[in-house]
């Protein structure tokens, strides 16, 4: 179940609906997908649907690290309209939890 109530975030199910509304920005961002195969997708967007982070799985038990400590992703709000396999963490410069 999504917890965006603790840092990082944790997110391991689909929602197309908005996990939350408000502005939040977010530093890494790790997807661990141990069931994962090549071709495995995930991906988070913000409430107007625009994809602020996506990814594609290259083998299985795929493993992924983004920092963007330089220049954080600013999200207004978030949905997890893919995620195959695994679980997302969103490491927040914000305060959690997250109002929703």
């Amino acid at each position: 179940m999504n917890n965006i109530t603790a840092n990082p975030l944790a997110l391991d199910t689909v929602s197309a609906t908005a996990l939350t509304t408000k502005t939040f920005t977010v530093f890494m961002i790790r997807w661990v997908a141990p069931g994962a195969v090549a071709g495995n997708q995930s991906s988070v967007t913000n409430n107007a649907g625009t994809t602020i982070w996506a990814t594609v799985a290259s083998g299985s038990n795929y493993v992924e690290e983004s920092h963007y400590e330089e220049k954080p992703l600013v999200f207004e709000g978030l949905k997890v309209p893919v995620l195959d396999a695994g679980t997302l963490y969103l490491y927040v410069y914000s305060a959690v939890p997250i109002p929703t």
